[in-house]
C-alpha cells in the first residue's frame, strides 16, 4: 500500500473512531466567555498536535491575531 493510501485509511478510521462533534459549550469561544476572557487578551496559541478537538478553533482567533 502506497503511502497516499495509508494516509487517507488513518483519516478514515480516526473520523470514524473519533467521530467530531462538539456541543456549543465545547467551543472556545464559549469557555473563554464563562471564564470572563476577552480573546483579544491571547497573546499566544500552543499547538500541541492536530485532532480536531484541538485545532477546530483556531479560525476563531483569526480575527484577534493578525500574524496567524
Amino acid at each position: 500500500m502506497d503511502i497516499f493510501k495509508k494516509i487517507i485509511l488513518n483519516i478514515f478510521l480516526y473520523r470514524f473512531a473519533n467521530p467530531i462533534t462538539l456541543k456549543k459549550e465545547d467551543m472556545i469561544d464559549y469557555q473563554l466567555k464563562e471564564k470572563g476572557i476577552s480573546p483579544d487578551e491571547i497573546k499566544y496559541i500552543i499547538i500541541s498536535h492536530l485532532h480536531p478537538d484541538h485545532i477546530g478553533g483556531l479560525k476563531f482567533f483569526s480575527e484577534f491575531l493578525p500574524n496567524f
